[in-house]
């Protein structure tokens, strides 16, 4: 039997947004958080080159494709929270260590105490669809270990959090391309609809780690050459690829009204079908796109016009936005009031298997805020969306979607279509009041706050980040981070509790419990004791999320993205070999340089230009001798050639005659 699913909790990370709240600022502000591939990452082309010789080079073609929009600190994970050692999480996929720590997140979100989960049937459906990691050869050769696989096997991006917090409901992972994630969010609505389980995590990630998908998409010209994905605009020229992660926790809309689970959204109904033979396996089919929504329409009782606004699929594609937009204005066409379309990949770039949950939360957090925001991807709009009578139009503006004291759901359509064809549509809506937990209990003079965390870092940042956010909380704020407090922040092994009036007080005592425990006058907090007469409401602004104290863990053969830059040179340096102690060394009358002191005065001589100590020499081959003039000629040429960005070719050459007395190459030391 059909049920309707509660959205209890979510967290995310996108380009230029560490969180949730971060996340709907940057849409609300219209920005954009694309740009050039960072010159950070530009170092792991090399040990992607590297692991296979007959790769595609580097090209400066190659190089603009990789413009996109990127996640900071991916080499970075909190390992001890998950109780994974060090050697183990160095050789984990990054993507399933962002699900890992956005679930965390999310769980607590959602005022559940992840820990607690552990022997429900809590399922766990994540969508994946890129694997760069192991492409630059962590589990092949010699590398082969007991994490290799383990470790990369996309199936266990979904299992590892399954285990890790003991969850036994189904745990699967999904490929579907860029429909990845909203058929991770279809599927778990469908199990829990099914009785398979009682809670459902559902997500994706997405990382870009190498030039692998790019240079095959440049060759099927879906890139953008802009470096931008202009959604809907009648110049777009294709999409540039991003990263991301979100996070969803779903629940039965009537399971999470009889606990009290403060609910941010509502899924009416989801649905998937495939577009079937096309002119090709990467042209959408607006038939096969009509069928879905109304499909979903009818699954979930509504009149096309019940739909405020649709957070489309719209990549920036000459091919499939005209599609899409076409068969939006087949479903919405001749309202009175337009159907409002939007795509956050205008935003952000396009998060292949992260795009559908991004797009989700996006979709929420409108319907929670009452507002939509603006589309930026469009200078000049496909005519469809300036035509009269079209019943579709692209907010340039932020679109107020109604106070909340209207009676009337607001209801959203989201979509996600993957490259081989395979479709996802979601319809989304407001809670109604009477599904939100009940609020009549009076304010208690004080409250209990505990806070915990897994190391003491951690807890002093949570502390500093829950006093800045109660500094300004009202009433109902206060109430509400009380109870996510103790219900989901408390059962960590190092605690701070405080006993408070308002946020303002709530603060206070947190900073002064703080320099108390720096001073070695308090311990730890016991547990607290559990309390109801804290609110179970949803703050209006999100609660700062569990401060991750991650360390860099990256494959011992890969450089780190973190801590390695781009090295640029001229193209020419001269390099002196007039030392006296060189003078000295003489063959039959002759100064010969020996080869030793050219590599030691050719990469001093690199160090001092660069101001560099983490460069060396590699592959040197000394094609003839060194031989100085005793007048006129005390040094060489050092002709350069870049190989990538974080390595060069170099030849040592006579000044004048141009004769190579050695060559052999420049690099970063990893």
């Amino acid at each position: 039997m059909k049920s309707d699913i509660a959205v209890i909790g979510m967290a995310c990370r996108a380009p230029g947004a560490a969180n949730v709240e971060q996340f709907w600022q940057l849409l609300m502000q219209g920005r954009v958080a694309t740009g050039p591939w960072p010159p950070e990452r530009r170092v792991l082309s090399k040990a992607w080159q590297q692991s296979d010789p007959a790769k595609v080079s580097i090209s400066d073609d190659l190089l603009a494709s990789m413009a996109g929009g990127y996640l900071e600190g991916i080499d970075r994970f909190d390992a001890q929270l998950f109780g994974i050692s060090p050697r183990e999480a160095r050789l984990i996929d990054p993507q399933h260590r962002l699900l890992l720590e956005e679930t965390w997140r999310a769980l607590q979100d959602a005022a559940i105490d992840p820990r607690s989960l552990a022997g429900s049937p809590t399922a766990v459906f994540m969508g994946l669809c890129s694997h760069d990691y192991s492409l630059m050869g962590h589990e092949a050769g010699a590398r082969v270990g007991p994490y290799s696989v383990i470790g990369s096997a996309q199936c266990i991006a979904a299992n590892r959090i399954s285990y890790v917090l003991g969850l036994e409901g189904p745990s699967i992972v999904v490929d579907a391309a860029c429909a990845a994630s909203l058929m991770a969010i279809h599927l778990a609505s469908a199990s829990l609809q099914s009785g398979d389980c009682d809670l459902a995590l559902a997500g994706g990630a997405n990382l870009v780690l190498t030039p692998t998908v790019n240079a095959s998409f440049q060759a099927a010209q879906m890139l953008s050459k802009k470096g931008r994905c202009a959604t809907f605009d009648v110049g777009a020229d294709g999409y540039v690829r991003s990263e991301g992660v979100g996070v969803l926790v779903l629940k039965r809309l009537a399971d999470a009204v009889a606990d009290g689970d403060p609910i941010h959204a509502v899924i009416d109904a989801s649905g998937a079908n495939q577009d079937g033979r096309t002119s090709s396996i990467t042209v959408p089919s607006r038939a096969a796109q009509v069928r879905l929504v109304e499909r979903c329409l009818r699954q979930a009782g509504l009149a096309p016009d019940a739909i405020g606004f649709v957070e489309a699929h719209g990549t920036g594609t000459p091919i499939g936005d005209p599609v899409e937009a076409a068969a939006l204005g087949e479903l919405f066409g001749g309202r009175e009031t337009p159907c409002w379309v939007g795509s956050l990949k205008a935003n952000i770039g396009h998060t292949e298997a992260a795009a559908g949950v991004l797009a989700t939360i996006k979709a929420i957090l409108a319907l929670s805020h009452r507002v939509l925001p603006p589309h930026v991807g469009a200078a000049v709009p496909l005519p469809i969306f300036v035509e009269a009578d079209s019943g579709v139009r692209l907010p340039n503006h932020s679109v107020d979607l109604g106070s909340e004291g209207e009676s009337a759901r607001h209801h959203a359509g989201v979509s996600a279509f993957g490259i081989g064809g395979t479709n996802v549509h979601l319809i989304v809506r407001s809670a109604d009041r009477d599904e939100q937990p009940a609020d009549l209990t009076p304010y208690p003079a004080t409250t209990a706050l505990t806070l915990s965390a897994h190391s003491t870092a951690s807890l002093e940042a949570l502390c500093l980040q829950w006093a800045d956010y109660l500094q300004d909380a009202d009433p109902d704020a206060f109430q509400a981070a009380a109870h996510v407090a103790n219900a989901a922040y408390a059962s960590e092994k190092h605690r701070v509790a405080v006993v408070a009036g308002s946020g303002p007080d709530a603060a206070a005592e947190f900073l002064a419990a703080l320099q108390r425990r720096r001073a070695g006058v308090d311990g730890d907090a016991p547990p607290p004791a559990r309390s109801a007469h804290a609110r179970r409401v949803r703050p209006k602004r999100p609660l700062p999320p569990y401060p991750l104290s991650g360390q860099s863990y990256w494959a011992a053969h890969l450089p780190t993205p973190a801590t390695q830059d781009d090295l640029t040179l001229p193209e020419t340096i001269a390099v002196d070999f007039g030392d006296d102690y060189i003078a000295e060394h003489r063959i039959f009358g002759n100064i010969v340089v020996p080869g030793a002191t050219i590599m030691m005065t050719i990469l001093g001589t690199l160090r001092d230009v660069t101001q560099r100590s983490d460069l060396k020499l590699r592959d040197v081959k000394f094609r003839q001798a060194l031989i100085l003039e005793s007048e006129g000629q005390h040094g060489a040429r050092l002709n350069l050639s870049r190989l990538d960005w974080q390595s060069y070719q170099f030849e040592l050459a006579h000044p004048l005659n141009g004769a190579v007395f050695a060559s052999g190459n420049i690099a970063v030391e990893t």
